[in-house]
């Protein structure tokens, strides 16, 4: 895959890029298909003033199965069982105060 990017738009030289909607990706199809699909998660992670499982599922439609795998994966299951409510405990200004490395995880976990 070969791009350029300006200031004003990216340029495709060669390859080709997928990127379904958040539609797709909250229909609970296997995650499988989701393969080709890109997700941005920053250096310096940033967290809503809500939920745990707000930050991570982000607007999208809930999918247990696919919620679950995702927290398994990005290591939250221990900080989650540190929480009183889990992944419903609020973070941000008058939330909970997370540590860096819980704040970077719940970030990828939400990309």
């Amino acid at each position: 895959f070969s791009v350029q990017i300006t200031t004003q738009s990216t340029h495709v030289f060669s390859g080709s890029a997928f990127l379904p909607s958040p539609v797709v990706r909250s229909t609970g199809h296997d995650p499988k298909i989701l393969t080709d699909t890109t997700a941005y998660c920053s250096q310096s992670p940033w967290l809503l003033s809500e939920t745990i499982k707000e930050n991570i599922v982000f607007g999208s439609a809930y999918n247990e199965k696919r919620y679950r795998e995702v927290v398994e994966v990005c290591a939250l299951e221990m900080d989650l069982r540190q929480f009183e409510l889990g992944d419903e405990t609020e973070v941000g200004e008058k939330g909970t105060v997370l540590s860096g490395g819980q704040k970077a995880r719940i970030s990828l976990a939400r990309a």
